[in-house]
């Protein structure tokens, strides 16, 4: 008895495995031709899904047309309708295609357009938006229609119009279980790109894998590979992910150098630099900083060599190596860069001169940049936080600002995860206190030092 109750379990066992595999290769043979998902659904199923997507009751879709039982039956394949009554449902619900002529010329239209955001011609696409938005009110093509949504995201991201971007993908996503495969690859895309931009990287990292995965069954060209592949460097990045990122970061550079696509080679380079700095790989960082550099000049895109003087100062001041970190910080100043990132550097350059013992020199950085100040909008209460403490260590108001270090500065150092830099400051203080007898409590702040500096290498 026992034997042919584990006989028959067997069997089952594989009649079920056999009809995973024919469901598998079906959705394979599904996404090799591109098609959307409703594609794929019976008549009965595509009313009904589209019906409840857009929240039509059965009654509504139903008067004139046929009694609501029938339409019942539709919905759950036990009737197939004459040929009028499906035109007419279809048609009530948006999703009958009368001038497919007139959907390839939309669709080629919005690929063109497409092309122009991508290519940031910004006069050109925020023309045509409004040309495409009224072209498009002749059409029910739900495909269509949802294609335009996926491109506008880009678009209102390129305008930097944030809460349109919110909005549209939150209409989208109900919308996702009827999109082609290539609306899904940038659907997905823009999502990742959007939760990038509000810190999410958690959220970001899983859409753009999923845009990865939608990536391999559509055609795309080697510079949206590319494009994809540094954007998985930058998300695995700030997770902590270094070798994927640096994976990443490495098959979109060499995409880049393919296509001789110069500036995006520099930005790559750079994110290789900081991977390498952060995996305690110094000379491959350097490296990378100096083929950015060298590109950047040689190419003219000298907007980021203030970044990347910047970080070769940073690297060479983690190495304790002030003269040559002094030196950059001094170099990228001399660049173009946003207000922010000026700020930053006159901080990292002041901080080095005190670290090698030019204190004077540290509080004449400082002084410079608190000229600045006053005239500056929108500045991170990060990067003022740092000017009010160096200022108070550099005129000696130690006891101020001891009372309140741990409660309010210390966990926004953290947030930021900037743990090098509270270890710098731990360590000035303590040498303060050290200097001025008081070498219990600068021994409690040289523990604390070492204990972050500790966390900034793991």
């Amino acid at each position: 008895m026992s034997g042919n109750f584990l006989t028959c379990n067997r069997l089952n066992l594989t009649y079920m495995l056999i009809l995973v595999c024919f469901i598998w290769f079906d959705w394979c043979d599904s996404l090799e031709k591109g098609g959307s998902k409703i594609d794929h659904f019976t008549l009965g199923q595509r009313i009904k899904y589209v019906r409840s997507m857009k929240k039509v009751r059965q009654s509504e879709l139903a008067k004139g047309i046929c009694s609501v039982s029938y339409l019942s039956k539709v919905e759950n394949d036990n009737i197939v309708p004459s040929e009028d009554v499906e035109h007419a449902l279809l048609k009530r619900l948006g999703i009958f295609h009368e001038d497919k002529s007139l959907d390839q010329v939309l669709s080629n239209r919005l690929d063109r357009w497409f092309s122009t955001i991508n290519n940031k011609e910004r006069e050109a696409f925020t023309r045509e938006y409004e040309l495409i938005k009224q072209q498009l009110s002749v059409t029910t093509n739900e495909l269509i229609l949802i294609k335009f949504k996926v491109y506008s995201v880009r678009y209102f991201m390129e305008l930097k119009e944030y809460n349109e971007v919110h909005s549209i993908l939150e209409d989208l996503r109900q919308s996702k279980f009827i999109m082609d495969y290539p609306t899904l690859y940038y659907y997905e895309k823009y999502q990742g790109a959007f939760n990038y931009k509000f810190k999410k990287f958690q959220q970001s990292s899983g859409h753009y894998e999923a845009a990865r995965k939608y990536c391999e069954f559509i055609d795309i060209t080697p510079k949206e590979k590319a494009s994809l592949h540094y954007s998985l460097g930058l998300v695995n990045g700030k997770l902590n992910k270094n070798q994927q990122s640096i994976e990443y970061t490495k098959k979109s550079l060499s995409i880049y150098q393919s296509l001789y696509e110069f500036e995006n080679c520099v930005h790559a380079h750079i994110l290789l630099g900081i991977l390498y700095k952060r995996s305690s790989q110094h000379t491959e960082a350097i490296e990378e900083y100096l083929k950015a550099g060298e590109l950047s000049r040689v190419g003219g895109f000298t907007t980021v060599l203030h970044t990347i003087e910047h970080n070769l100062g940073t690297l060479y001041s983690h190495l304790n190596k002030s003269k040559l970190a002094i030196q950059h910080f001094n170099s990228s100043l001399q660049n173009e860069c946003t207000c922010e990132d000026r700020l930053n550097t006159h901080i990292s350059l002041s901080k080095e001169y005190f670290k090698s013992g030019k204190k004077d020199e540290a509080k004449k950085t400082l002084a410079e940049m608190a000229k600045a100040l006053p005239e500056l909008d929108g500045i991170s209460e990060l990067t003022l936080k740092e000017y009010e403490l160096l200022t108070k260590i550099y005129s000696e108001d130690i006891d101020s600002l001891d009372k309140r270090l741990i409660k309010e500065l210390l966990p926004l150092f953290e947030e930021a995860n900037q743990l090098r830099s509270i270890a710098e400051y731990l360590s000035f203080i303590a040498d303060y206190l050290y200097e001025n007898g008081k070498y219990k409590k600068s021994s409690r702040y040289y523990a604390l030092s070492y204990k972050y500096l500790n966390k900034s290498i793991t």
